[in-house]
């Protein structure tokens, strides 16, 4: 694909990490497995800039690679996706630390700090319980807005579209959509 913008080099949907020598040494290293990450990204991306200077390389923030390194960043031609899975999604992130105790506005506040280019995948639904309602609309709102504060460039809202939805979801994509293009709108 000659025109693509991007290319995703990232770890699997699962927490199967490679604990070798040299993996584990990175690990110590960089304070997080994102180090591992982004030593093998940043290599790639160095590689390909001469050659393809509009390309960036996408990897994800996500499970153990969501902890901010130390001692690296990401190069400037590659894009950092960090993933909210790990919250409960019925608050604004902003009032709620993921299941491990880590808050997420910590981590976006450091990658951002750390990423020329951001991007964040977002979960919008009870994936618990996808028949049962989630009012979690003024949650959308505010969420946005802390992306948007802190410099976020791409956002993925994943949300639940089916048949055997009660949660609205062709209203809660509506105003997604709408909050994307401004945040900071009141209603």
């Amino acid at each position: 694909t000659p025109n693509a913008s991007y290319i995703s080099v990232s770890m699997n949907d699962n927490h199967n990490l490679c604990y070798c020598d040299n993996c584990s040494a990175l690990m110590n290293k960089h304070g997080s497995y994102a180090g591992v990450n982004l030593t093998f990204v940043n290599r790639l991306a160095e590689e390909i800039k001469d050659e393809y200077p509009n390309v960036l390389i996408h990897t994800f923030a996500y499970f153990e690679n969501r902890i901010v390194p130390t001692g690296i960043e990401p190069a400037d031609n590659v894009m950092v996706e960090l993933c909210s899975i790990e919250q409960c999604f019925s608050h604004p992130l902003e009032e709620c630390s993921d299941y491990s105790g880590e808050s997420f506005v910590d981590l976006l506040k450091g990658w951002a700090a750390i990423s020329d280019t951001l991007a964040i995948w977002d979960y919008t639904t009870n994936y618990a319980n996808y028949a049962s309602t989630f009012s979690n609309f003024e949650v959308l709102r505010q969420n946005l807005r802390l992306f948007a504060d802190n410099n976020v460039e791409y956002i993925f809202e994943q949300g639940n579209h089916s048949d055997r939805s009660l949660e609205f979801g062709e209203l809660r994509g509506y105003l997604i959509s709408k909050l994307m293009w401004n945040p900071y709108m009141s209603q």
